[in-house]
């Protein structure tokens, strides 16, 4: 009897635990990071008209991707929360200009611009990287609100959530 040659070599489920995210913009939040998710993509798509039916191609070639998202848990002194937030107002400069030029104004690779690249490490079973998704120019988009409650029995603790856009993202294979 011939043995399968399309059989996977490893059977293993990828754990939703083993991963990093590094941003060097925000070290604080890298570090107290509980959620990651890699974004969807989608290709526009065109129709061809046919007798018969409509038939969908690939399009413009352009690839949209949903936002990147995290969430972390609020340190107790806010810094990785103020890191997302001075990097928003700094971006938009909502009061004045001096909130605004020193993003613009950052040498490059300072990590301190408007931009900063990104990377998310997924591991394996045995905690050693696999793959990562590295995001190029990404900027913060989004920063949830903050909930403080005395109606708490238990202690849970606060998490913030992030939505960033990116320019591009590309998977590198590690092993």
């Amino acid at each position: 009897m011939a043995t399968l040659s399309n059989q996977p070599d490893n059977l293993n489920f990828l754990s939703p635990l083993g991963f990093r995210f590094f941003l060097k913009r925000s070290p604080n939040v890298n570090f107290f990071l509980t959620e990651a998710g890699v974004p969807s993509l989608s290709v526009n798509n065109i129709t061809i008209p046919s007798p018969f039916q409509n038939l969908n191609a690939p399009g413009s070639g352009k690839i949209s991707f949903s936002d990147f998202d995290i969430t972390f848990k609020v340190d107790e002194e806010m810094r990785n929360y103020q890191e997302i937030y001075d990097w928003i107002v700094s971006d938009v400069a909502p009061e004045r200009f001096s909130q605004y030029l020193p993003a613009r104004n950052a040498a490059a690779g300072s990590g301190l611009g408007v931009y900063s690249d990104g990377t998310l490490t997924v591991l394996n079973s045995a905690y050693r990287p696999i793959i990562e998704y590295q995001f190029q120019r990404m900027y913060p988009s989004q920063l949830s609100e903050l909930r403080f409650s005395t109606a708490e029995t238990d202690v849970e603790y606060i998490t913030a959530r992030a939505s960033f856009k990116f320019e591009i993202m590309t998977i590198n294979r590690l092993i």
